[in-house]
C-alpha cells in the first residue's frame, strides 16, 4: 500500500512533465507560462513536506493516507478537466499539497509496520524499488498515454490509481494519534515551511532561464536563513532528528544522491528526445534497465543483507556502483552510448541506487518513536527533493551556458558536450555521496524502530 502510494505520487509528476509541450499547444499556454505550471507541483510539494510530516504525526498515518489519497485524486481529476491554464495551475498546486501529505504518510507506514529487522528490510526494499524506479515507470507509461489518448489521461491515470488505493487504505488498522503524544510545533513548522518555500521557489527561478536575478538571490538568502532557524529550533525541541550523526549523515547522502541521479530520469529522456529525436515510446525504453536494476538492488540485495551488514557498507557500495554506471555514460561517444552499451550502464546505476536507498531510508527512520515517524519520513523526502532541485539547477545552467557559447551552426555538438558535462557532475556528486555515507553513517548494525531514549 505505502509503495503504491509513492508510485502514484512519482507517476503523476513524471507523466505530466512529458505532456507539457502538448498542454502548451492545446491550452494555448505561452512559453513563459510553462515554467510556473511545471514548478507549481514541485515547489508546493517541497515547501509543504515538513508540514505534511507533522500532520501525519498529529492526525495518524491511516487518516493522513485517506485524506491525502482523496485530495490527490480530486486534484488530478480537476487538472484533467481543466479548460484553461489557470485552472490547471491551481490543480497542480493542490496535487503538490496532497502529495506532501502522502509521501511521509506512506514511508511512516513502512517505518512503523514492524519491529522485526528482516520484515522492515523487505518492506524498505519494496518501497525503495518504487521510489527509485517510479520515474522510469512513469516515463514508460507516459509515452503510450500521450501517443494513443491525450495529455488529460496523464492526470486521469494517477487519479484512478489514487481512488483504488483509497479503497484499499480503508482496510488498514486504525491508529490513535492521541496515544502517540505528538504535539504541534507551530514555530518550527512555520520556519521549515517558509524556508523550503523560499528556497525551492528561488531554485525554480534559476532553473527556468539559467540566470540569477535580485529576487532569486533574496529568496535563496531568506530560505537559507529560515531553514537555519528551523534546524536550530529542531536541535532543541526534537533532538532525535538532528543530533544523531547517523541520521544526519544519511540525510546528507540522500541530498547528494538526489543531485547525482537526476540525469538518469527526466533529463535523460529529454536529451534522447530533443537531441537525438527518439519517439516517446522508444526513448522511455532506455530507462527500463534502470528500473530492473533498482528492483534487484533494493529487493534482492539490500533487503536480504540489511540485517546482516553494516548500513554504511551497503550505502557506499551501492553509490559507487551507481557512480560507475554514470561514468560509463559520461565517457561514451558524444556523451551518450549506443544501445548495446547503455544497457550495462543503466543496470549498474539502477542496481547501485536500489542498494543504497534501503539502508538510507532505514537509517533515517530507525530509532524514531511512532509519534515522530511522520517527521522523520518527511525529512527523507525533503533531502531528496532539495537534491533534485539543485540537480535541476545544474542541468539548466550547463545547457544554457552551452547554448549561449555555441555558434548557430554548432548547437547540436555543443548541447551534447554540455549534457556530458552534467553527467560528470552527477558522477562526482554520487562519489561524494558514497564517501559521506561511508564516513558519516557509523552504525555497525541496523537499529530497529522504537522510542528514543
Amino acid at each position: 500500500m505505502a509503495s503504491l502510494t509513492q508510485l502514484t505520487v512519482v507517476l503523476a509528476a513524471t507523466v505530466f512533465a512529458m505532456a507539457l509541450p502538448i498542454v502548451q499547444a492545446d491550452l494555448g499556454v505561452e512559453s513563459a507560462g510553462l515554467s510556473p505550471m511545471f514548478s507549481a507541483y514541485a515547489v508546493t510539494f517541497a515547501a509543504l513536506l515538513l508540514l505534511g510530516g507533522h500532520l501525519v504525526d498529529l492526525m495518524g498515518r491511516r487518516r493522513s493516507l485517506l485524506i491525502g489519497l482523496l485530495g490527490f485524486a480530486v486534484a488530478c481529476a480537476l487538472g484533467g478537466v481543466a479548460a484553461n491554464s489557470g485552472m490547471l495551475f491551481w490543480a497542480r498546486v493542490l496535487q503538490g499539497a496532497f502529495a506532501a501529505l502522502l509521501t511521509p504518510a506512506g514511508l511512516s507506514l513502512v517505518a512503523t509496520g514492524s519491529t522485526d529487522t528482516g520484515q522492515r528490510a523487505r518492506a524498505f526494499g519494496v518501497f525503495a524499488a518504487f521510489t527509485c524506479g517510479g520515474s522510469a515507470v512513469g516515463l514508460l507509461l507516459g509515452g503510450p498515454l500521450l501517443e494513443s489518448l491525450s495529455w488529460r489521461w496523464c492526470l486521469y491515470a494517477p487519479a484512478a490509481l489514487a481512488v483504488l488505493l483509497l479503497l484499499g487504505a480503508l482496510t488498514l488498522p486504525r491508529d490513535d494519534p492521541g496515544a502517540s503524544g505528538a504535539r504541534p510545533d507551530v514555530p518550527g513548522v512555520l520556519l521549515g515551511t517558509g524556508g523550503l518555500a523560499a528556497l525551492t521557489y528561488g531554485l525554480a527561478g534559476i532553473e527556468s532561464d539559467g540566470t540569477i536575478d535580485v529576487l532569486t538571490v533574496i529568496l535563496l538568502a531568506v530560505g537559507a536563513a529560515l531553514l537555519a532557524g528551523f534546524l536550530w529550533r529542531q536541535s532543541s525541541t526534537a533532538p532525535y532528528l538532528f543530533k544523531d550523526r547517523d541520521r544526519v549523515g544519511a540525510l546528507l547522502v540522500l541530498f547528494l544522491a538526489g543531485v547525482g541521479s537526476l540525469a538518469l530520469f527526466s533529463s535523460l529522456a529529454f536529451y534522447l528526445q530533443q537531441i537525438y529525436g527518439y519517439a516517446s515510446g522508444e526513448a522511455w525504453t532506455y530507462l527500463l534497465p534502470l528500473l530492473i536494476g533498482a528492483v534487484i538492488g533494493s529487493t534482492q540485495v539490500s533487503a536480504r543483507l540489511l540485517h546482516r551488514v553494516a548500513p554504511h557498507v551497503l550505502i557506499a557500495a551501492g553509490l559507487v556502483l551507481a557512480a560507475a554506471g554514470v561514468l560509463v555514460l559520461a565517457t561514451g561517444e558524444d556523451g551518450y552510448l549506443p544501445t548495446g552499451l547503455s544497457l550495462p550502464s543503466m543496470l549498474l546505476t539502477g542496481l547501485g541506487l536500489g542498494t543504497a536507498l534501503v539502508p538510507l531510508f532505514a537509517t533515517v527512520t530507525a530509532g524514531a518513536a511512532p509519534r515522530h515517524a511522520g517527521a522523520a519520513s518527511a525529512a527523507v523526502a525533503t533531502a531528496q527533493q532539495l537534491g533534485d532541485a539543485i540537480g535541476g539547477v545544474l542541468l539548466a545552467l550547463v545547457v544554457v551556458a552551452s547554448a549561449r557559447s555555441a555558434a548557430p551552426d554548432a548547437q547540436f555538438p555543443t548541447l551534447v558536450e554540455g549534457y556530458g558535462t552534467f553527467l560528470w557532475c552527477g558522477f562526482g556528486a554520487l562519489l561524494l555521496a558514497a564517501l559521506a555515507g561511508g564516513l558519516l553513517v557509523t552504525a555497525r548494525e541496523p537499529r530497529a524502530a522504537g522510542p528514543i531514549r
